[in-house]
């Protein structure tokens, strides 16, 4: 709208002063500098106004980062089979590219898996860019939980995963995760995504959940009874 009306008011102003110079009351040269004038304060005002409602963007969301992050985010989903059998495919690093969004590759950088300190680097692709973030594995108990912190340039955060029992052949996974920017800017950046991470988390449990259930329920082995012969023996 400002823009608007500055190109009106320039009109405006040309056809006065032309009107002025056919009367001889402004020159050639009055006339030009008084339009390179009004032009010139029509620009610097409109600059501004743009850096005014910028810096209130930029302040505004320094102060919402320094508020809002870290931030956590729990995520739960129910299951419909024991959880040794989710653990196995839960845990199963040839089948982790597949539920997990944009995930190509995981490689071990150092220790062993299972094992507590072994690190790990995870490559992304998003939106054509290669994503590198590494991993420090700080909690591993087997069918149970796994905790670790990750690590980027702009971000960091850890996650600990449980899967717990609910009855027979029925497990739910839970899932807490607390994140955060490096820096100020991007504090806030990361705070404003938190429902962009929510629903990313949903969506790639979701697909764990669909592709463990896709195995066919494994039928717990009833217990031997003991022999006696051994018993007397």
């Amino acid at each position: 709208i400002k823009i608007c009306l500055a190109g009106s008011v320039e009109a405006l102003l040309r056809a006065l002063l032309t009107a002025l110079r056919c009367v001889g009351v402004v020159t050639k040269s009055n006339y030009r500098i008084i339009l390179l004038k009004h032009l010139i304060g029509e620009k610097m005002k409109i600059l501004k106004t743009v850096l005014v409602v910028v810096g209130l963007f930029v302040g505004g969301l320094i102060i919402y980062g320094m508020m809002n992050t870290p931030f956590t985010v729990e995520t739960r989903v129910e299951i419909d089979r024991p959880v040794e059998q989710a653990w196995t495919v839960f845990d199963d690093e040839n089948l982790v590219t597949q539920w997990i969004s944009g995930l190509q590759k995981i490689e071990i950088t150092s220790g062993k898996k299972g094992e507590v300190g072994s690190t790990y680097r995870l490559t992304f692709l998003e939106s054509g860019e290669e994503i590198v973030i590494n991993e420090l594995i700080t909690a591993y108990e087997p069918n149970k939980r796994i905790a670790f912190d990750i690590d980027h340039e702009i971000m960091f955060g850890n996650t600990d995963i449980r899967l717990e029992s609910r009855g027979e052949n029925k497990c739910e996974l839970i899932s807490v995760s607390e994140m955060g920017g490096k820096g100020i800017f991007m504090k806030g950046l990361m705070a404003m995504g938190k429902s962009s991470v929510e629903a990313r988390q949903q969506k790639d449990y979701n697909q764990l959940k669909t592709l463990i259930e896709a195995q066919p329920l494994l039928k717990k082995q009833p217990d031997m009874p003991a022999d006696s012969s051994m018993i007397e023996g």
